[in-house]
């Protein structure tokens, strides 16, 4: 047997402060993916309402949210109504025992009205509730 088969082979000659540099950029990239997969689970935001005759039951009527944020306006109401967010152009319809959710990612700033449609004679568009998107 020869001396050099019981010696371990090297490793490829790299620089080690390049390999280094590699490892830390790898693993900044995926903590950089965790880190905005947590952003976004963070970001998700439900905000609980309750009307009771097409009106909210809350001190303010306006809901402040920021821009980018991820969010779920849940409505439960004593009758059924229908009910859309302008500016993102969304509806829905709650009625008792069935709540009902207006789900958007806030893009837009500015604030909206969400309001009741009424159907027939007495058709109108009555705010029940104002979100703004701030920057």
């Amino acid at each position: 047997m020869r001396p050099e088969a019981n010696k371990p082979k090297e490793a490829p000659s790299v620089d080690l402060s390049r390999r280094r540099l590699l490892n830390r950029i790898a693993g900044g990239c995926a903590a950089g993916l965790a880190g905005v997969a947590l952003a976004d689970k963070a970001a998700e935001r439900v905000i609980e309402l309750s009307l009771k005759n097409g009106r909210l039951e809350a001190k303010s009527n306006t809901v402040r949210v920021r821009r980018a944020e991820r969010v779920e306006l849940r409505f439960s109401t004593d009758r059924p109504i229908d009910l859309h967010l302008h500016g993102y152009d969304i509806e829905t319809r709650a009625s008792p025992g069935s709540p009902a959710a207006l789900s958007f990612t806030a893009s837009i700033p500015g604030r909206f009205p969400v309001s009741e449609h009424a159907q027939g004679k007495a058709h109108h568009h009555r705010a029940v509730l104002y979100v703004e998107v701030h920057p």
